[in-house]
């Protein structure tokens, strides 16, 4: 007899799931739930708070697992996930440069882009260091009034 081996899902899915069994939701509706998030946020490239951010890569995993073909695959993974359960993954983060005066995002030469199109750093200190390496604080004169 085969053992059964958990799928390994991010852990914006995995939060997802694990909402889902807590009410209940059948797997047609958990589809339902995943295809109306798809839809409503695979072209979104911006986010307020935590739950559309979440909603964001949700989306994006879905794509993912569609492919290029109808929902048969998303099926065929939740279907798998029902009968073998799941184990969530901690995808790798990278950070950006946000600017909290336009709610944008600044790529490479600091215009304001989606969250998708920003720069990214492994690190803060290579951000900390891109940000001081383009920008200067000088002394100038006042105008006297």
């Amino acid at each position: 007899m085969k053992e059964k081996q958990a799928i390994k899902v991010p852990v914006y899915v995995a939060k997802f799931l694990d909402k889902a069994y807590s009410v209940n939701l059948s797997l047609y509706a958990i589809m339902e739930d995943l295809i109306e998030i798809y839809v409503d946020f695979r072209n979104v490239n911006d986010y307020n708070g935590e739950e559309e951010y979440l909603n964001v890569h949700t989306a994006s995993w879905v794509s993912k697992v569609i492919g290029d073909g109808d929902y048969n695959n998303l099926f065929l993974l939740l279907s798998d996930i029902h009968r073998n359960g799941y184990e969530s993954f901690e995808p790798s983060k990278m950070l950006v440069i946000y600017d909290t005066n336009e709610d944008e995002y600044l790529d490479k030469y600091f215009t304001l882009v989606s969250m998708k199109e920003a720069i990214q750093f492994k690190t803060k200190e290579d951000a900390v260091k891109f940000i001081l390496n383009n920008y200067e604080i000088r002394e100038i004169y006042s105008d006297e009034d």
